[in-house]
């Protein structure tokens, strides 16, 4: 597996950049892994450990400092209104790269009830995702919006994924997003939003990174056309695995290609932290696009 440098977060109080590429899986496991279907991955040990919990530290604290506006859509006039508060991150290029690709991000289940919690670094917004997207180095190899909508003290139901489409398409309008590249990603109570995002509109997105979540089995062969790399831990006692092979095993039978990883014995929280941590995630991600 190829070694991403994670330079720069050396301005958040690094003294030298960590290698990413050590804190994930061996590279002599790395061509079983990229297959299509199920993969076990070991825990984190000696430097590899070192460094994860390292670049976590660095993740967590990104957010607060990159520069997301709040904002609010609105959709509907009169007693038919509702409207969705969000924050937007927007990249810092010029057009002439043209359209960039847009990354949905869905809280999970601690920051549904503040809006102010969306960019803690620790519980209850565990912003380290929010971290990996907007940091120096990612923004630089792959600049891109990223959203990050509240679900205003519910869960990722048909009533907000509605107002997240609209908002989605609002956004377009207003920017110039590649609808060809729009991505979702979320933990927990986000990772079960992923799955419900691309199970119920599969044609909106060309990828999802859904992480300790969990969906519905019957449809989940819905999402065979989007690219998935899903993530869980066997240990987790808050969203049990379970929820996520349930959805991996029809898509595999339907023929879909998902990448799911299975980290062994990993909890709830480690599952989330890791996930995000994982050097090829962001290279993985960008690549994907519908036709």
């Amino acid at each position: 597996m190829p070694v991403l440098i994670l330079a720069a977060f050396v301005r958040f109080g690094a003294t030298q950049g960590v290698r990413a590429g050590d804190v994930s899986a061996p590279q002599q496991l790395a061509s079983a892994l990229w297959q299509p279907g199920v993969h076990h991955v070991a825990p984190l040990a000696g430097q590899a450990a070192t460094n994860h919990a390292v670049l976590l530290a660095q993740l967590r604290h990104v957010p607060k400092t990159a520069g997301f506006e709040s904002r609010t859509f609105s959709m509907g006039t009169g007693t038919s209104a509702e409207s969705l508060r969000y924050l937007l991150f927007r990249p810092a290029t010029n057009s002439a790269r043209g359209p960039l690709p847009l990354v949905l991000s869905l809280h999970g289940g601690g920051p549904r009830h503040d809006f102010a919690h969306l960019l803690e670094p620790e519980a209850p917004g565990f912003a380290y995702g929010l971290g990996r997207l907007v940091c120096e180095e990612t923004q630089r190899e792959h600049p891109c919006w990223v959203v990050v909508p509240w679900s205003h003290q519910r869960g990722w139901d048909a009533a907000n994924q509605r107002l997240v489409l609209g908002l989605l398409a609002a956004l377009q309008r207003e920017f110039s997003v590649d609808a060809k590249r729009l991505y979702v990603t979320g933990q927990s109570m986000g990772g079960s939003g992923t799955w419900s995002m691309i199970t119920e509109h599969p044609e909106v997105f060309a990828a999802a990174v859904p992480i300790c979540g969990a969906g519905d089995p019957a449809r989940a062969v819905r999402a065979k056309s989007v690219a998935i790399w899903a993530l869980h831990g066997s240990g987790d006692a808050l969203v049990p695995v379970e929820g996520t092979r349930g959805m991996i095993a029809p898509l595999l039978a339907a023929g879909a290609k998902p990448v799911y990883w299975e980290y062994d014995h990993a909890t709830h929280a480690e599952t989330a932290e890791r996930a995000y941590c994982e050097p090829e995630l962001i290279r993985w991600l960008f690549a994907q696009h519908r036709p």
